[in-house]
């Protein structure tokens, strides 16, 4: 039979699933010890700290229970060295792994799925690591997803909740691509008309102060003063339509950059919001 592991990260939509699993190994890492019970915490196999002590204790520094705790586990807790007062504390064998996929690590998890595709484990599952592309993750989560792809390519087989977004996303000829045309030809037609309501608008600027340097020297021209309030309340109209196209061009823009991103909640926010932004301006019901 196959060994297997559990990699438990500490997102609270699929951490607890783990628990529900036949027996096999269980990982976690950092300050994981403070999300679970102690029934839970018995569960687990080995432990990952892997940031430099010196950060991670001045990050905990409100919470010295963390170091107490790597103090007294009595499974192992793999760290960037071994520490005296840490008892199992266990040196990362980063030189070795990184020769079965590069010396490629962007997080704790990334760690801990090279070395179980090390270790020949036959299947690893992963509760409660989400990594949405909207945070910090989004640097992280295309690591995890590079030693999830080692972990197939060696014949290991990869389970994660029904939810999780790792190893999901859009296809992209049925999505991405017409996505990114779609916005693409509106920032075109926005950039155009954004142009053309400035010249516009530095025209009627032109316009008024010129009148307003008539105005000053024949005030009494009849007609003149009516004539400068219908060339400011142009310019205005002229300034706002050139604003609206300025922040329309802006917003398709980064929704352009956002489109290519991996599919999130905000992502998908952003797009349900867009899709009506861009009916209005399909529909000319309004500059932008």
């Amino acid at each position: 039979m196959a060994r297997t592991v559990s990699i438990v990260g500490l997102s609270p939509s699929s951490r607890d699933l783990a628990f529900a699993e036949p027996p096999g190994e269980m990982w976690s890492v950092n300050t994981g010890h403070f999300c679970f019970d102690r029934e839970q915490l018995t569960r687990f196999t080995r432990w990952f700290q892997l940031h430099p002590r010196r950060d991670f204790e001045a990050a905990n520094a409100d919470r010295p229970q963390h170091l107490e705790w790597l103090r007294h586990t009595t499974i192992p807790v793999y760290m960037e060295q071994v520490w005296e007062d840490i008892p199992t504390s266990v040196r990362y064998p980063r030189e070795e792994i990184a020769l079965i996929g590069g010396d490629y690590f962007t997080s704790s998890v990334a760690y801990m799925l090279a070395l179980a595709i090390y270790e020949r484990f036959g299947e690893i599952r992963l509760f409660g690591v989400d990594m949405p592309s909207e945070t910090e993750y989004f640097n992280e989560r295309p690591c995890v997803e590079y030693w999830l792809g080692v972990a197939v390519a060696n014949g290991i087989k990869v389970v994660t909740p029904e939810h999780c977004p790792l190893m999901r996303g859009r296809r992209y000829a049925e999505t991405v691509q017409i996505t990114s045309s779609l916005l693409n030809e509106k920032i075109r037609l926005h950039t155009r008309n954004r142009n053309d309501k400035r010249s516009a608008f530095d025209e009627a600027c032109g316009a008024v102060r010129a009148l307003e340097s008539v105005l000053a020297l024949a005030p009494d021209l009849p007609g003149l003063a009516d004539r400068v309030k219908a060339e400011r309340r142009k310019m205005d109209v002229l300034g706002g339509e050139y604003n609206a196209y300025c922040g329309a061009v802006q917003a398709l823009t980064e929704l352009y950059i956002d489109a290519l991103r991996p599919e999130g909640q905000e992502a998908r926010k952003l797009r349900t919001a867009a899709g009506g932004f861009l009916a209005l301006a399909g529909n000319g019901r309004g500059p932008a």
